[in-house]
């Protein structure tokens, strides 16, 4: 499965995170986003898109908290679990174990 997602666009890569933690309702890092994404954690803003609730589950190592969002755009869940993906190999097994992403889906 991690070659599918491999495979995939960053921009598909991002969707497929963000899907799974609006899904699951859980926060992962910056950290964690980019090295599925293989880019700098720095970067990952420029894939999220604007600021909105459902992109906010990518959030900082340090506090949790998505960087630069207002209270307004935190998901109205976002604090409910303490818990934070906090890496990539973490993020990946969570993808996989949840199904996260089709086996036949290619980078467009």
């Amino acid at each position: 499965m991690t070659s599918d997602l491999q495979k995939m666009s960053k921009q598909k890569r991002i969707e497929v995170i963000l899907g799974f933690c609006n899904r699951n309702k859980i926060r992962v890092t910056y950290g964690a986003a980019a090295g599925i994404l293989k880019v700098a954690p720095r970067g990952i803003g420029q894939y999220l898109g604007a600021k909105r609730p459902e992109a906010s589950w990518v959030v900082s190592a340090k506090d949790g908290k998505p960087t630069g969002y207002d209270s307004k755009h935190h998901h109205n869940e976002l604090f409910k679990r303490s818990d934070v993906i906090e890496t990539p190999e973490e993020l990946r097994e969570a993808l996989q174990s949840k199904g996260s992403f089709p086996l036949d889906h290619h980078s467009d």
